[in-house]
């Protein structure tokens, strides 16, 4: 903790802009930085002492301060926490003059800033005054109240329209994802957001507040027009700093109205496709992006002036360590700014809420980089943005607190907070077993289609069609089927084998006679060979049960004198005396499973769970097009397919199956569900190294 002389106070910058107002009877001050272009609003008792501040001695301020206001008593804690704010903010010149400019310099050339500057930079294109206020009569226009009542007017005609045929928006919608929906989402992005700053301008210039530059942004390469009014914190009325804020919501709200009511009445056609993205676009960028307090867009101020806390995203911080470093640490520091119990919550609560959306916006934005960017230019940038968004900030927090751990020791909270990361330290090599949930079908041990061998005409039946399905044991009959072409084949054929035997009975003793009795006998064989492989064909047109098991209810539909083609499936029978589970597991989790635990399969909706399964095959060669359906996304599944192949899983999968087991009791279907597998024990730390590799492994072989 520093301990500051009260003999001597520090001089306040010779740059410094300070502006004096009144409200309530009270005076107050500003200050500006023009370094930082920011803004301090100070307190009754801040202005009093900023006053008095060039006699350079604490004891001689306080002594002024009580003399030209006799009702405002002032303690020597208050001049110490009003030097830690000018400190803080490096408002006051310690040591040369030139001191602060020289780190001001060094923090800009650093290489974090540089590569900031490189992800997110302006481009000035000067100063729009003169533009702006020659636009600004037809700009007026839009802000008088009768233009407001039109707008809703529109709105409320549009969306009446509109609601009478939900399909269109439907179609809409899903049009943007083609390459012409796409090319229209780019253009209205831009036209709202030149009408967006067009909306703070405005409201600035209505306002006397002049709009200093203007520009585009890149984050990320993406551009983004911009408008500087920083200068709105010169208005000393917060509810007009706000309307400046609120300017360009405003304006893109106003825009979507009027986009709405067109789009009910425009043909289908590349125009209408570009209103309705301007009409969705400035509703959804209004809402979900500009109305963020979390980022210093529009949200931001609006919320900083509602709240009356100028340089909130600052302030916050300080608080937000100041906490941090009391409950964690113990450090008995005093709070950056004296608040109200509330107020200082409202701080602490914002920047932590500041710091967590902020860790997911980098964590997102180097993914974005990773996967968008060529890997020899996204690798190396994300990670630097990590390093440098993420890594730096906290291992500066770290060597603050590590400066001060001489009054750290001699707290319990540090000790407890030590405690407490040293188990989640040790937590992270703890191997432990996961659970992991894979699609999988309990299905019968064997399962055969019977179908018709060939071409023929149902007989007879076999069996009763209204007690399907059931029970049948093996070689019982079925089905009776004839083919008439086998049967004239076979007629002809046999009578044909009865000639020739007949001539071969009356052969004679001459050459000529034992000749022709050759090839008579060969002609017989080949006709026998004939007749009974025709014999075989139509032995096969009794259709019989293989195994025993259950017939399903398709063979119901076969009907006596019915016509089938070769190949036409007749009915299932299926083995469910026994059952076993079969699964499709990713590849990674091939090489982890455990394979001395046993698996479990839980149903969908049934609740059956079958325990200690015993894992049978896990097949090596990649799953190609799926034939359970109900494993896929697009039939309510878990698994994705790929882009070329619509029943193909997306990724590398792996089929895998268990022992049968007993399954009697068990409702003779097919029942879809999970089968729990567990992995290898593995500590978090080895999971995620792991991971790291395959992920470098593949990418360096990319």
């Amino acid at each position: 903790m520093v301990n500051f002389d009260y003999e001597k106070l520090p001089p306040l910058r010779e740059d410094l802009d300070i502006q004096l107002r009144r409200e309530g009877g009270e005076t107050f001050a500003q200050l500006y930085d023009p370094l930082r272009h920011r803004y301090y609003d100070l307190t009754a008792a801040s202005t009093q002492m900023l006053r008095f501040w060039r006699l350079g001695q604490g004891e001689a301020v306080l002594s002024e301060v009580q003399k030209s206001n006799r009702a405002m008593s002032l303690t020597q804690t208050d001049l110490d926490v009003f030097q830690r704010f000018l400190t803080a903010n490096n408002l006051v010149r310690l040591g040369s003059s030139t001191e602060f400019l020289k780190k001001q310099r060094q923090q800009a050339s650093s290489f974090r800033a540089r590569f900031g500057k490189l992800m997110f930079f302006r481009f000035d294109l000067g100063n729009p005054t003169r533009v702006l206020e020659w636009a600004y009569p037809f700009g007026a226009l839009f802000y008088l109240r009768f233009f407001t009542i039109l707008s809703l007017v529109a709105l409320c005609v549009g969306g009446w329209i509109i609601a009478s045929a939900p399909s269109v928006i439907t179609e809409h919608l899903v049009s943007l994802g083609s390459l012409q929906g796409g090319l229209s989402l780019v253009l209205a992005a831009v036209i709202g957001k030149m009408v967006h700053e067009l909306g703070h301008a405005f409201q600035a210039l209505r306002l006397g507040i002049p709009v200093s530059r203007c520009g585009v942004m890149f984050m990320l390469a993406i551009p983004l027009p911009f408008t500087e009014i920083t200068d709105a914190w010169r208005l000393p009325n917060r509810g007009e700093r706000m309307r400046i804020a609120a300017g360009g919501i405003l304006a893109e709200l106003g825009l979507a109205c009027w986009m709405i009511l067109l789009f009910a009445f425009l043909p289908n056609g590349d125009l209408r496709t570009l209103v309705f993205s301007m009409a969705t676009l400035s509703i959804l960028l209004s809402l979900l992006v500009n109305l963020n307090p979390l980022m210093r867009f529009d949200g931001y101020h609006m919320l900083s002036d509602l709240t009356g806390f100028k340089n909130l995203q600052s302030r916050s911080n300080a608080m937000g360590r100041w906490y941090m470093r009391r409950v964690l640490f113990g450090l008995k520091d005093n709070m950056p700014e004296p608040l109200a119990r509330d107020e200082a919550t409202f701080l602490i609560g914002f920047a932590y809420g500041v710091w967590v959306y902020r860790l997911f916006l980098y964590l997102g934005i180097a993914t974005l980089v990773y996967l968008f960017l060529p890997k020899v230019l996204g690798a190396p940038i994300a990670v630097t943005a990590l390093i440098l968004f993420v890594a730096i900030p906290i291992v500066t927090e770290v060597k603050v607190l590590a400066r001060r751990a001489t009054e750290m020791v001699r707290t319990l909270r540090a000790w407890f907070t030590a405690l407490c990361c040293t188990a989640l330290c040790a937590a992270a090599f703890v191997p432990y077993s996961k659970t992991h949930k894979v699609p999988a079908r309990l299905v019968p041990h064997e399962t055969v289609t019977l179908v018709a061998p060939r071409d023929a005409v149902v007989r007879a039946l076999h069996f009763v069609p209204s007690e399907l399905p059931i029970e049948l044991t093996a070689g019982k009959a079925l089905w009776s089927l004839e083919d008439p072409n086998l049967n004239f084949q076979i007629e002809r054929a046999t009578s044909e084998h009865e000639r020739i035997s007949r001539q071969l009975s009356r052969r004679s003793g001459s050459d000529l006679v034992l000749a022709q009795s050759t090839i008579l006998a060969e002609q017989a064989d080949l006709l026998k060979a004939r007749i009974e492989e025709a014999q075989t064909a139509k032995a096969q047109l009794e259709i019989k049960v293989p195994f025993s098991g259950t017939v399903s209810e398709q063979a119901s539909l076969i009907q006596i004198d019915m016509q089938l083609g070769a190949g036409t499936p007749l009915a299932q029978v299926s083995d469910f005396e026994k059952r076993l589970v079969q699964a499709i597991i990713p590849s990674d989790l091939r090489r982890e499973m455990d394979t001395e635990a046993d698996p479990k399969f839980v149903s969908l909706g049934r609740g059956i769970i079958l325990h200690d399964l015993q894992v049978d095959t896990v097949e090596k060669s990649r799953v190609g097009p799926l034939e359970e359906l109900e494993f896929l996304r697009s039939f309510g599944g878990e698994v994705a397919v790929s882009a070329n192949e619509s029943t193909t899983p997306q990724g590398v999968w792996h089929r895998l199956q268990t022992y049968p087991v007993l399954g009697a009791d068990l409702p003779q279907i097919v029942l879809s569900g999970h089968l729990h597998i567990k992995s290898l024990p593995q500590s978090l730390a080895k999971r995620m190294i792991t991971q790291i590799k395959i992920v470098a492994i593949s990418e360096a072989s990319f």
